[in-house]
């Protein structure tokens, strides 16, 4: 895991493998609904319109972050299936976030997960506390993701 706070912004990226298909592990990514099972940080979600996502959707989220209740509008702008998504707020949004998946199959059936976050106009005071909370929990969240790709039914949305 790397995490670099340089100009007010936070960048975070992180590396997992996964035994399961690229299919399986962008299944359970993009399936909104079931992210607080693998971010318990993330206390609803949804999107704007049916799943499965693709470029333009919009997903209203609401998050426990250090306490306190955000919302967040996140709108998919690169969508590639079964390979990458990203999601990013609006640009005039504080903080701005920007969040990218992107999945390479591994050769053994398996794939890679290359997981980067950015977060913009994180108030100064608190970078040290998100740095120490991301490093954390990201980690934890990625654990719960492939625990869930490994029970889920392939194909199955909203599980």
């Amino acid at each position: 895991m790397m995490i670099n706070l340089e100009d007010g912004v936070t960048r975070l990226g992180y590396r997992v493998t996964y035994p399961y298909p690229a299919s399986a592990v962008f299944a359970a990514i993009t399936d909104f609904p079931a992210y607080p099972w693998w971010q318990p940080d993330v206390m609803g979600i949804r999107a704007s319109r049916s799943l499965p996502a693709g470029l333009g959707t919009q997903v209203l989220e609401v998050d426990n972050v250090m306490g306190r209740q955000t919302h967040l509008t996140l709108t998919v702008t690169e969508y590639e299936q079964d390979r990458l998504i990203t999601l990013q707020t609006p640009a005039a949004a504080r903080p701005r976030v920007r969040q990218a998946y992107r999945l390479e199959p591994t050769g053994d059936g398996g794939c890679r997960l290359d997981f980067h976050l950015e977060l913009d106009d994180v108030p100064k005071m608190a970078d040290h506390l998100i740095k120490t909370q991301l490093s954390h929990q990201v980690e934890r969240f990625f654990d719960e993701l492939g625990a869930i790709v490994a029970v889920r039914p392939a194909g199955t949305p909203g599980w």
